[in-house]
Parts: structure tokens; C-alpha cells; sequence
């Protein structure tokens, strides 16, 4: 297996690490007194931005499992960072790219270590981690202060720019103050909307029964997984196939046709770290925020029209 695949090494993009230490010292100036903590230090991009920000080397921990890539021999500590004691320290902030893992498994691991070492935990991690499923298994504790989706080609692969779906948070323990309220997903988002229904084919043999089109009564149906067009609208059950995850939307409210026409099924696709695809919790949110917005230029529509009336009798 590739050496880069096996070790999930995905390094930084320099412009990238620079603009994210920038990020983290305008929330919080005091930064710059800390000690840093780099627990996947990788070719040492985050290394070098802290650097460059002023940060004494010294006052900067690195560690990987794969020291290879990182220049300053003498300066790595060559180990498992998930098996590396460090005792916590309020004052001590741990940031870089940690490996992703499996549905962010590794991530997870990564980032409940550092909150029981660091009291600032700055991260590049899977884009699941915007989802409730991933932040309820974070230390309870812990509060999201900060969050962004990062750019595409974020990522460099053998020196060359890749592109992972992904975004940078900031947590923090308990007793580290901002005036930045906590971003944090509490409770589980919806899964269910009096506007539709759906039914979910996820490649089982259970779930082809979805495919009878007269007894589910759905409307339409499109990809839910997988490297496919997002924006073909599937009406006719004969151009399904049974390989393939798809989500089949039921209409039960007249209206929601006119939103999901407005839905950018594509943007929604990328909500998934590598292959494209997104959840039930996905979708809901991404109708809601369409519906919303579908109503808000229905009103100001009409009050343009409406002044527009008004002048003109005038």
C-alpha cells in the first residue's frame, strides 16, 4: 500500500496553515505567550507558520508516527501521539492537521487527547465533524468557538495541490474565556420534515423494495453516495439501479416542488469528507435553509412591487 495512503498523509497547504495560525491569534492575541503542541507535525507546515508568526521554537512540541518528511531531525519526537503522555496544561495550545481515519475516527481520538492536554485545540478535521453525530462523541466539556470550511486544493499530496472536503475548528476547555458563544451542535438535528418523506436505498437487498414506485408513491429520487450527477432528477424507477445509494423524496406539501427545484443537489453533495454524498440530517437543513430563502425573495418581491405601485400612482 502507498506509504501516503497507509499514514493518511494529507500535508497542509503552506497558504493555508499561514492564514489559519492568523485566524487563531486574532482570537486569541495571548496565543503569541502560549506554548504549542503539533501532534501530526507532518512535513511542517503549521511548524513553520508558528515560526513565522514569531512562535520560539522551543516553545513548539512536534510529533509524528513519520518523522520522514519533517527537516528539523533533532527537533521531532518520532512516536504515536495517541500513545505520548503530555500532562494538561491550560496555557498550552495543540493545532495542526490530524489523520482523518475511517468516518473520522482517527480525528475524534486525536482531538479528545489534545482537549485533555491542551487548553486550545486548533484542527483541520473531516467535514463530519459539522455534524451532531461526530460533535456529541467530543468532550463534553468542550465548546466550538470557531469553524470554516476550507477551500478547495487546501491540501498538498506528493507537492501537489488536493482537494479534501474539510474545515478548521477551534475548541476549548472549560475555563478559557472569549466572548465567542459556543458554536457547538447540543442536540441531534432533524431527520424528519412535514413538508416530504423519504426512503433511503443504501445498496441492501432490504431497501430495493424502495424502487416500487406505485406502492412508496414517491415523486422523484437522486444519488445519496458516490461519484455521480447530484442534479439529475430520476422520475422513472427504470433508470435506477440496484448498485447505487439513493434517497426517494415523497411530496406532501404542494409546494416543497418549488424548493427542491431550487435545490442545489450538488452543493449538497460535497457535505461528505471524500467520496461526495450527504446525509438525511443534510438534507433537511439544506431544504430548510432553501425553503427560507425561497420565502424571504417571495416577500421582498412583493414589497418591491408593491413600492414600485405605489410611486407610480403617485
Amino acid at each position: 500500500m502507498n506509504k501516503t495512503k497507509q499514514l493518511d498523509q494529507f500535508f497542509t497547504n503552506p497558504k493555508i496553515t499561514d492564514f489559519l495560525v492568523d485566524k487563531l491569534f486574532s482570537l486569541f492575541p495571548s496565543s503569541k505567550n502560549k506554548k504549542f503542541i503539533e501532534p501530526s507535525v507532518g512535513s511542517g507546515n503549521f511548524y513553520n507558520s508558528l515560526v513565522k508568526k514569531g512562535i520560539d521554537k522551543q516553545n513548539i512540541i512536534t510529533i509524528d508516527i513519520d518523522g520522514s518528511n519533517f527537516s528539523d531531525k533533532e527537533k521531532i519526537i518520532e512516536t504515536n501521539y495517541l500513545q505520548y503522555k503530555i500532562p494538561f496544561d491550560k496555557e498550552t495550545i495543540t493545532i495542526g492537521n490530524p489523520p482523518f481515519g475511517k468516518k473520522g475516527n482517527l480525528a475524534l481520538e486525536f482531538l479528545n487527547k489534545s482537549l485533555d492536554e491542551s487548553g486550545i485545540v486548533a484542527f483541520i478535521l473531516p467535514k463530519c465533524f459539522q455534524r451532531y453525530s461526530l460533535q456529541s462523541k467530543v468532550k463534553p466539556t468542550a465548546k466550538l468557538v470557531y469553524e470554516l470550511e476550507l477551500k478547495s486544493n487546501s491540501f498538498l499530496v506528493n507537492n501537489r495541490e488536493y482537494d479534501v472536503n474539510s474545515v478548521f475548528q477551534i475548541w476549548i476547555n472549560k475555563g478559557i474565556e472569549t466572548v465567542v458563544n459556543n458554536k457547538r451542535i447540543i442536540k441531534r438535528k432533524q431527520t424528519k420534515h412535514d413538508d416530504f418523506e423519504v426512503f433511503l436505498h443504501n445498496n441492501t437487498v432490504k431497501t430495493e423494495k424502495y424502487f416500487n414506485k406505485k406502492l412508496y408513491n414517491w415523486d422523484f429520487a437522486v444519488h445519496r453516495q458516490g461519484y455521480y450527477d447530484y442534479n439529475e432528477i430520476i422520475y422513472d424507477p427504470k433508470k435506477l439501479s440496484k448498485n447505487r445509494q439513493y434517497i426517494f423524496i415523497k411530496i406532501k406539501n404542494p409546494e416543497a416542488k418549488i424548493y427542491f427545484k431550487e435545490l442545489d443537489w450538488n452543493k449538497l453533495s460535497f457535505k461528505n469528507t471524500s467520496t461526495p454524498g450527504f446525509s438525511l440530517t443534510d438534507l433537511i437543513e439544506e431544504y430548510k435553509q432553501t425553503k427560507f430563502n425561497c420565502i424571504l425573495l417571495s416577500i421582498l418581491k412583493d414589497e418591491f412591487l408593491n413600492d414600485k405601485s405605489s410611486t407610480n400612482f403617485n
